[in-house]
């Protein structure tokens, strides 16, 4: 090796420029990466539950079910349609508007919205809804919701529903139902329901289903039906110028291949008189001391039917049904 050689070699070893010869050679530091675009915020919207089954439900047992929309992303979404679809009235949508407002629906980031679905199970079917909500998702904008039921039926009937009202109610107001003897029929059209006993129904559905509420709201749990039903209540009463009334319901079930020819509701002596009523339809009135029977012709098998039984005292001293049962080829039926 020659003397230059040396020296050039001992000046890089004093400023550390020394390096082993398999290293990489050190270059100029890496350029900076390129920024990435920020994404946009957008809204998300969150229905749930997804799915709820209400099972199975005891026949015009009232189930509600709430459903909550909320807004899981970080824009402002917009809620602008509310679509329910449902084979049969015994699911119902409720939008709530109330607490809720009209749409569309704004949503800031986090926020929510409940709804309701309820359930009524009056046949042996099953039932099936589904929620669909319109919003500006850009990832889902429908999103959806389904509910199932069914009804539960053991026996004929739920059993007896009563209620007895003391109350006075005035039956001159009206001359075209003027009052005249004990268990007149008249009397009906002053029955406090607002359904005047289904006297000259104009919507027998919706009057029947207003009276049908009126007594399960007032009556608590159902009696069950173990025999024939005899009700009694004390009453003093002006003869013909005031009445009280008091109601027995009841809900029963045919299978769907039964025959209702084969059925009958039969009472025996009454004080002052009753209107049975089934499905709605007038089958017919006793007075003082009457009794008798009627077929259920216009009962509907394979779905829930409800009897009302409505009293009415329109005289003193008392108000009472005897025996008051159903009976298929004459043999007494119950729970």
């Amino acid at each position: 090796m020659s003397l230059l050689t040396l020296s050039l070699l001992s000046a890089c070893s004093d400023y550390g420029l020394e390096r082993q010869l398999s290293e990489p050679a050190v270059g100029p530091p890496d350029a900076p990466l390129p920024l990435l675009p920020t994404p946009e915020p957008y809204p998300a919207i969150d229905v749930e539950p997804s799915f709820h089954d209400f099972g199975a439900g005891d026949p015009w047992s009232v189930t509600t079910q709430p459903i909550t929309v909320t807004n899981r992303g970080h824009a402002v979404l917009e809620v602008s349609g509310l679509r329910y679809d449902a084979g049969s009235s015994e699911l119902l949508f409720s939008e709530e508007e109330a607490t809720n407002g009209p749409l569309p629906w704004v949503l800031q980031p986090g926020e929510s919205r409940v709804v309701n679905v309820t359930y009524t199970p009056i046949d042996e079917g099953a039932d099936e809804g589904l929620l669909v909500v319109d919003s500006n998702d850009p990832s889902r904008p429908q999103a959806d919701a389904t509910q199932v039921g069914a009804a539960r039926f053991s026996g004929f009937t739920t059993g007896w529903y009563i209620v007895n009202d003391d109350t006075p109610y005035d039956l001159t107001s009206n001359p075209s139902y003027r009052v005249d003897y004990d268990g007149d029929p008249d009397a009906f059209w002053y029955e406090p329901s607002g359904n005047h006993g289904m006297t000259a129904s104009t919507d027998v559905a919706g009057d029947f289903a207003a009276l049908r509420d009126y007594v399960i709201d007032r009556a608590g749990g159902p009696t069950p039906v173990t025999g024939p039903l005899s009700f009694y209540a004390p009453s003093e009463l002006p003869d013909m110028m005031e009445a009280s009334f008091s109601y027995i319901l009841c809900d029963f079930w045919m299978d769907p291949s039964d025959d209702p020819s084969r059925y009958a509701i039969s009472s025996g002596t009454v004080d002052d008189g009753v209107r049975i009523i089934v499905n709605g339809a007038i089958l017919g009135e006793l007075t003082y001391n009457q009794s008798g029977s009627w077929p259920l012709t216009n009962a509907v098998p394979g779905t829930v039917n409800t009897l009302v039984v409505i009293l009415e005292d329109n005289a003193m001293w008392e108000k009472y049904v005897n025996d008051l049962a159903f009976y298929r080829d004459g043999v007494m039926v119950g729970g």
